[in-house]
């Protein structure tokens, strides 16, 4: 959450981190902030909690993220009904708009 916490994951050999809760640490723009002193070494994140499939876009445009999660991809209810067409529909969805955004679409 802070560069004196990513300082010391680079140390032990951290280059890929979690980042939580995204939106109570700042958004895509505290991020971009924590990130610049590491640029140069390659780090990156994957913020999850409050991410979703429309916010992804805020996050995917970030070159430092690896990666976005969220728990729209299984919720608990489907997992609990067994509903796993709802949760392979909705990792699908996630795929696609990750695809769409990396390729330059919004």
């Amino acid at each position: 959450m802070t560069p004196s916490e990513r300082g010391a994951a680079v140390r032990h050999g951290v280059y890929l981190a979690r980042y939580f809760p995204p939106g109570a640490a700042g958004g895509p723009r505290a991020l971009e902030a924590i990130l610049a002193p590491f640029v140069h070494l390659g780090v990156t994140f994957a913020p999850t909690g409050g991410v979703s499939l429309d916010r992804m876009a805020d996050w995917l445009k970030l070159k430092a993220v690896a990666a976005v999660g969220g728990a729209w991809i299984a919720r608990a209810e489907d997992i609990r009904e067994r509903r796993f067409a709802v949760i392979a529909s909705d990792a699908r969805a996630a795929v696609e708009r990750a695809s769409e955004i990396r390729s330059g679409g919004r």
